[in-house]
């Protein structure tokens, strides 16, 4: 888990082993797991997690990852403005809406070329690309017994049939290791909260709608402005109401 932390935030690539010395060059191949990602802005209206007389709170950024679909999303909230409906139970509603920033990155298979050089002995690392493809199913080669087994001195065909085995497993089994650490890092949310503004009357105190009639009564209760203090290694974020 720490080295794919540090692939995915610090763009970190580790060193490799067996330096063959100054000047020198050797290439790699294998399969591993890329990303391809799609964006989309739209408006959109969040429910805010309302807690009575105390504040609401909204998740302005998520990023999650569905292992079944091998896929990484990202969203973003910018928040703009927030208000209330009253229901006909009296009952409150509270919504903010702002704009939903998204990135959806499915998971694929490519063919990495990898050449690593030694110019005055400083290791520089070169790769590309090739043979994109949809991932492969996980393997279970140890099936209900839980091991891979053949008799020694195996028979040409057995042994035939244990290396094809191995050879299928491991490629795959290595992408999904991979891609299940990376889901386990990437995964969070972040919330940001703002005190609610409530009348004595148990309304919110803010102007209401000119459209709102009937049953439903809408209430808005202005932009939804943020700002922070940093004190040394903490930094602490307060939501005023114009």
């Amino acid at each position: 888990m720490y080295v794919a932390n540090a692939i995915k935030f610090n763009n970190q690539i580790f060193p490799l082993p067996g330096h063959p010395g100054e000047n020198s060059t050797y290439n790699l191949q294998f399969r591993g797991p890329r990303f391809e990602c799609t964006t989309s802005q739209y408006n959109t209206t969040l429910a805010l997690d309302y807690i009575p007389g105390k504040y609401a709170k909204v998740p302005v950024f998520i990023s999650a990852w569905n292992r079944k679909r091998k896929e990484h999303s990202l969203r973003q909230h910018r928040i703009a403005s927030y208000g209330a409906q009253r229901n006909l139970d009296g009952s409150l509603v509270w919504n903010a809406y702002g704009v939903r920033n998204e990135q959806v990155c499915k998971a694929k298979s490519a063919l990495y070329n990898v050449s690593i050089t030694f110019p005055r002995g400083i290791q520089t690392i070169d790769y590309t690309l090739s043979d994109v493809k949809t991932i492969s199913s996980q393997v279970d080669v140890l099936g209900a017994r839980g091991s891979l087994r053949i008799e020694l001195p195996p028979e040409p065909r057995a042994l035939e049939v244990w290396y094809q085995q191995l050879a299928t497993a491991i490629p795959i089994s290595n992408e999904w290791a991979i891609l299940d650490a990376l889901g386990t890092v990437v995964e969070g949310t972040c919330t940001q909260e703002i005190p609610i503004p409530m009348g004595e009357n148990g309304l919110p105190a803010c102007p209401q709608r000119k459209s709102s009639s009937g049953a439903t009564m809408f209430y808005d209760c202005g932009p939804w402005h943020i700002f922070s203090v940093s004190n040394r290694n903490k930094t602490t974020w307060y939501y005023y109401i114009d």
